[in-house]
């Protein structure tokens, strides 16, 4: 990197600039996976949203591609621009509640559990389900969660937000000023501007039911046939997070995760149905205030950053009998318990929004599976990818061509692209017009090229 560069950044940052290795390390520790070393050229510490417009004036001027270090939590690392400008917004996590409870708005560096720590008592927030995730990277790709059913992804409850975009200008997207990006954003983000803010709806919530639901992995079959019956018949009230790993005291079974914010009878009905498949038990069961659904202390014992991570996902129509032997399958070849299945379930309102509202246009009912594997050591390493190369193998047949940009690596782009079907076209329209050089190129989505692991 020029010094020059250096130089006329250092002139205008408030914040810390590192380079080569300094830069490397210092991102290093805000990113989830810990698989190798980070290599960086430049890595800017933004304290304010004035920092990010310099940084990516500077950019610009020099033609550095940018990349942007929020909550850290990709497993691709594509926060990191190896041989450009890294971004890091991890001071800038301030959350505001409007004077009306209405909304709440919170700096790119936020991650979940800041929002939920600032949550007012009986108000909800659509997040994802874990604590440590950034808030801008599930808004800007699209946002699987607990109430998606209920009130829309995260992405349909940004209200507006704060962005940095390719020519040094910052601004306002929302449906009422410049509604082209703000449609962009929400869904295909990563690589049109710089979010160094977001506003998003608040949603008035009684007490939820809130449970764990053990199945042994020799019942999970029924388990998740069970599943599917209810999610038939039930309406926007109910959602059911599901997950293949380890409970401590319990073992490596299946996990349901219901959460119900409708009347007690009928909550404590599907809870009932849910546990009563042989080999269920119900682990956890309470009527809490929706802050109180979230456990930080578990997240991060149940996902250490600094391990090594490598994930895939698919998107499944339903749990048939075919999708759910598959699945099944796939948990019995894991060769460690630390490993991980999801399936997101993905219906209600946030199948209802129409497909061409936001860029995120997968909106009918579905599951998105999203697999993880994890290690600590080289041979656990080599064991996990050939899992998930197995797993690709079996579930790729049963599943739809496209997948959740968010999660894929390299060895999906053509799914990853595939994703945005016909909002293709508008996208790269809206690409051109707002950053025709190509400033921000994060190996994402339609943007994918890179082949090469990282």
């Amino acid at each position: 990197m020029s010094q020059k560069l250096i130089h006329d950044l250092r002139k205008h940052i408030t914040g810390e600039i590192w380079t080569d290795s300094e830069a490397g390390k210092s991102l290093q520790e805000g990113l989830w996976n810990g698989a190798a070393e980070v290599k960086a050229a430049v890595s800017v510490r933004c304290l304010s949203a004035d920092d990010v417009q310099h940084a990516v004036r500077v950019a610009a001027e020099y033609a550095v591609p940018v990349s942007t270090l929020g909550g850290g939590h990709d497993w691709f690392r594509r926060a990191i621009a190896p041989e450009g400008m890294t971004l890091d917004l991890r001071s800038l996590r301030q959350t505001t509640l409007s004077t009306d409870r209405t909304t709440l708005t919170v700096q790119g560096g936020a991650i979940v559990k800041d929002a939920i720590d600032a949550l007012p008592e009986g108000c909800a927030l659509v997040t994802g389900v874990s604590t440590q995730v950034g808030l801008a990277g599930l808004a800007l790709g699209g946002g699987y969660g607990k109430l998606n059913a209920r009130f829309g992804l995260v992405t349909d409850n940004l209200k507006s937000a704060r962005v940095g975009l390719a020519d040094g200008s910052c601004g306002t997207v929302s449906q009422q000023e410049n509604p082209d990006l703000f449609w962009a954003l929400r869904g295909a983000g990563k690589n049109f501007a710089v979010l160094t803010s977001a506003e998003f709806y608040l949603h008035r919530l009684t007490p939820v039911l809130a449970a764990t639901v053990f199945i042994e992995l020799r019942n999970a079959r029924a388990g998740l046939k069970n599943l599917q019956a209810i999610l038939d018949e039930a309406d926007d009230r109910l959602s059911v997070f599901s997950s293949f790993t380890t409970l401590p005291g319990k073992g490596f079974g299946l996990i349901l995760s219901p959460l119900w914010t409708g009347d007690a009878p009928t909550g404590e009905k599907y809870l009932r149905r849910l546990s009563s498949v042989d080999g269920a038990s119900v682990v956890k069961k309470g009527w809490v205030d929706y802050r109180l659904t979230y456990d930080d202390a578990s997240d991060r014992s149940a996902w250490p950053k600094g391990r090594g991570y490598q994930m895939d996902a698919f998107n499944l129509d339903r749990l048939t009998d075919a999708v759910t032997d598959a699945i099944i399958e796939c948990c019995h070849q894991t060769p460690s318990a630390r490993n991980c299945i999801m399936l997101h379930d993905f219906h209600g309102k946030a199948a209802r929004i129409e497909a061409g509202a936001t860029a995120f246009p997968h909106r009918r009912n579905h599951f998105n599976m999203q697999v993880v594997a994890s290690w600590q050591q080289s041979d656990e390493a080599l064991k996990g990818r050939e899992w998930l190369s197995d797993i690709r193998k079996i579930m790729t047949p049963l599943s739809s061509r496209d997948a959740y940009p968010a999660i894929l690596g390299p060895e999906s782009h053509e799914r990853a692209r595939a994703f945005y079907g016909d909002a293709t076209e508008k996208l790269m329209l809206l690409k051109n017009r707002f950053d025709k050089n190509n400033l921000f190129c994060a190996d994402y989505g339609l943007f994918a090229t890179t082949i090469s692991a990282r």
